[in-house]
């Protein structure tokens, strides 16, 4: 089967469920490698264009924290 076909792009389709997404994407790009890799993904992750529930409660929880003010603690 071709790559892009959309019978292989339904695995995609929700990122969450893929067990090990760094063994997926070394299948599909061979020279992959971790850090470059996620370094090369950022720059295309929209919070519109992204269905992985993990990513928008990640996005939400650090608007929550920049929302605060920030405060230091001394002890």
């Amino acid at each position: 089967m071709k790559r892009g076909t959309s019978v292989n792009r339904t695995r995609f389709r929700n990122p969450d469920a893929i067990a090990y997404p760094a063994r997926e994407l070394t299948r599909l790009v061979p020279r992959y490698q971790k850090v470059s890799g996620a370094r090369a993904l950022a720059v295309h992750l929209t919070r519109e264009g992204n269905r992985s529930p993990s990513f928008h409660a990640m996005i939400d929880g650090i608007e929550r924290l920049a929302s605060q003010p920030y405060t230091t603690h001394q002890h």
